[in-house]
């Protein structure tokens, strides 16, 4: 069987509903639910499933921040980002911290944060605008060796792009 006969997640359409009943009570299906909605662009729609959610973790906050980017509500991502970074203090935090940088355009910031895990993210689309960055194979080098920060940047590259409203 080729790999072109598998759909890749990003190829389907999310079934919120479907997968949120087998598991109400989840938190971390709720926030996969949330992330693949917005790499699918159902920004509306994924801020509607975190609103019911009162997972207020650093994870589902990270996540929601791209979708609130790309409805247009900046100022309310920049005080996420700001109450972030005056709160983070595990690399799970610096973490959400890098997210909702890169999600603003602010990859200084995004950077900094990786600095202060000590590595470079895995490979999601997400960090696609932090792989083309001259600073981040220096950074992945501080954990893996070339060959595996190579594929880590061309891993981010091959994946589809997250299809921003002022993209389409």
């Amino acid at each position: 069987m080729s790999s072109r006969s598998t759909p890749r997640p990003w190829d389907c359409r999310p079934s919120p509903p479907a997968a949120l009943a087998l598991d109400p009570l989840n938190d971390g299906v709720r926030r996969n639910v949330v992330l693949t909605l917005t790499r699918t662009g159902h920004f509306a729609e994924a801020l509607a499933v975190a609103a019911r959610d009162s997972d207020s973790s650093s994870r589902m906050m990270s996540r929601r921040a791209i979708a609130l980017v790309a409805l247009g509500r900046r100022d309310s991502v920049e005080r996420m980002a700001r109450r972030f970074r005056e709160t983070a203090r595990t690399p799970v935090d610096w973490y959400a911290v890098a997210f909702v940088e890169v999600a603003l355009g602010n990859l200084d910031c995004a950077l900094a944060a990786f600095e202060r895990i000590g590595g470079a993210p895995s490979a999601a689309p997400e960090w696609k605008p932090l792989a083309r960055d001259p600073r981040f194979l220096p950074l992945c080098r501080r954990r893996d060796d070339e060959a595996t920060c190579a594929r880590r940047v061309r891993e981010i590259e091959a994946l589809p792009d997250i299809p921003l409203p002022s993209a389409r």
